[in-house]
């Protein structure tokens, strides 16, 4: 499977190369588990290259060149502590040796009742003295996973709409748009982000899995790329990750 999207890193460097300049580079990523599934794919590649020498560990087994060291963010559903820890982690010493330091939030952060206004600034205030403290790190941003819609447009959804009741998972799906929007007006222009939304919201066709709600084209998980309607199967796990790659290649240090 291929997702079809706009670039997100440049076209003209291939795979390996990606690959090798990571294999200079220490990153950290702190995630859950769709982070999991992208960091599974990212294995997958780095297997099908045994020559570069990558490879994915927790970073308790430390953070040397050609490790993307990851570490889970507690906790779930609540945001404002993944900031805390991340930049806890950060400051354990991680963040005096990465090149590369990425966080990505998760679906379960956003519900209905979420305020991505509010959200956003404690982000940004966040990563913006993050990166004061430790100006040698390469931040990438990462938009917030987003869940399907089974049977978004059929007549479960039609069936609640008629009684006046929208599926959560629509609401919750455009709270994390309205925060995934303001990460790209940010973010975008200054090559900073990796778009995870973007790439679970396009189909393999290049069509975007949209549903309308309150006048709005809200983005949803392509139900191709899920077995569980949130998290990433086989075959879009190792696509996002190439995107992922690209993404990472680009930062950092210069060779």
């Amino acid at each position: 499977m291929r997702v079809i999207v706009p670039e997100l890193a440049s076209p003209h460097v291939s795979l390996e190369e990606q690959l090798s300049r990571l294999a200079t580079r220490r990153i950290f990523f702190g995630h859950q588990s769709v982070g999991q599934n992208l960091l599974d794919g990212v294995s997958e590649i780095a297997l099908r290259h045994p020559a570069i020498r990558l490879r994915v560990a927790p970073v308790s087994s430390g953070l040397d060149a050609g490790v993307i060291g990851h570490a889970l963010m507690p906790e779930n559903g609540v945001p404002e502590l993944k900031l805390l820890n991340f930049e806890r982690a950060l400051d354990s010493g991680i963040g005096a040796v990465a090149d590369v330091a990425l966080l990505k939030l998760c679906y379960l952060d956003f519900s209905a009742g979420t305020d991505p206004i509010r959200l956003f600034a404690r982000y940004r205030t966040t990563m913006t003295a993050l990166g004061v403290k430790y100006s040698r790190v390469a931040f990438v941003h990462v938009t917030v996973p987003l869940t399907a819609m089974w049977g978004g447009t059929g007549t479960v959804a039609s069936v609640k709409r008629i009684l006046g009741r929208e599926p959560g998972s629509l609401v919750a799906n455009s709270r994390r748009e309205e925060f995934n929007e303001l990460l790209r007006r940010r973010y975008g222009e200054a090559k900073e982000l990796f778009d995870l939304a973007l790439l679970e919201s396009t189909a393999p066709s290049g069509a975007r899995e949209l549903h309308f709600w309150n006048g709005r084209a809200v983005p949803t998980l392509c139900p191709a790329y899920t077995d569980d309607g949130g998290h990433l199967n086989a075959a879009a796990r190792v696509s996002m990750a190439q995107e992922l790659v690209g993404v990472l290649a680009s930062r950092g240090r210069p060779e």
